[in-house]
């Protein structure tokens, strides 16, 4: 659980950085590739 969690975290903190680098632009791909 405690791996589940933290690759959780880390696809929350790569995707809000994706959104704030790209300006809300659609990463679709890149979000289902984690």
């Amino acid at each position: 659980q405690l791996s589940l969690t933290k690759g959780s975290i880390i696809a929350v903190i790569w995707f809000s950085l994706s959104r704030t680098l790209n300006r809300g632009q659609p990463n679709l791909d890149r979000f289902k590739f984690w």
